[in-house]
């Protein structure tokens, strides 16, 4: 049980920390935001790498730096969204006249770059560990994927409560593309799925037929994907999620910007 308890107080730490940083490292000033952007982008390879040699580890050091590569993968990405480099041919607002459909596809186009990079990691790391025995960073690179797109889609359908404060004044305009609704049928199809999830994870973690290692990295996954549903919840609460990490960025990154 304490390599359990010891993982899933790994994962949150590592959300919580690694989300702040992301947001901080995004408030930034142009010139620093190239700084950053270049380390990040070092780290990312190093991280691709750790990956790769790790996918035939399967102590405990090899399940918790598979885990924590994969998400220094993922604050890259974000990182690159962020600052505006991966993200779309379209940075207009939502034209008020637009609905269904046509909203859709100019929703699309504001990511569709980003989403792409995405879906091109996502294959790289499955890639690097296909039928090896530690396949964790693959595993928690697809939960961040699914669970972002699920936000993506929920805030797009509309939901009662959203946290646009931390977006960076050159993103402002995806604002236009949130949905402002009381509900909406996507959103307790997709907890749903991601409790069924967690349930999975949990139900092997107990089997009996996992190392200890392995125990750590589906405890791992399954905090992570807790977390998802957490942050999904935010969007139906009275409760602004940024305040989790509105300290981290400064004052102006939320006002006017750059």
């Amino acid at each position: 049980m304490a390599e359990i308890g010891l993982a899933l107080l790994f994962a949150v730490i590592v959300w919580w920390a690694s989300t702040g940083l992301v947001f901080f490292l995004g408030s930034l000033t142009q010139i620093s935001s190239v700084v950053t952007m270049t380390a990040m982008t070092v780290a990312g390879g190093l991280a691709l790498y750790a990956i790769a040699t790790t996918a035939a580890d399967t102590s405990l050091w090899g399940v918790y730096v598979a885990f924590l590569s994969a998400i220094v993968v993922w604050a890259w990405v974000e990182l690159s969204f962020l600052n505006g480099l991966v993200v779309g041919p379209r940075q207009l607002p939502c034209p008020p006249h637009a609905q269904g459909w046509e909203r859709f596809w100019l929703a699309t186009q504001t990511l569709i770059y980003h989403e792409i990079l995405i879906v091109a990691l996502a294959a790289a790391l499955i890639a690097l560990t296909w039928n090896a025995p530690n396949q964790i960073a693959a595993w928690t690179f697809m939960v961040l994927v699914v669970m972002r797109l699920s936000a993506k889609l929920n805030l797009f359908l509309g939901v009662p409560s959203f946290s646009d404060e931390l977006l960076p004044h050159r993103l402002r305009h995806l604002k236009s593309y949130f949905g402002k609704r009381n509900k909406n049928l996507f959103f307790p199809l997709s907890v749903s799925v991601a409790v069924i999830g967690v349930v999975v994870l949990c139900f092997r973690i107990t089997s009996g037929d996992l190392t200890d290692a392995m125990i750590a990295g589906h405890a791992l996954v399954a905090g992570l994907l807790a977390l998802a549903i957490i942050e999904h919840l935010f969007m139906v609460l009275p409760v602004r999620e940024a305040a989790l990490w509105r300290w981290v960025v400064p004052t102006s990154a939320t006002g006017t910007g750059r």
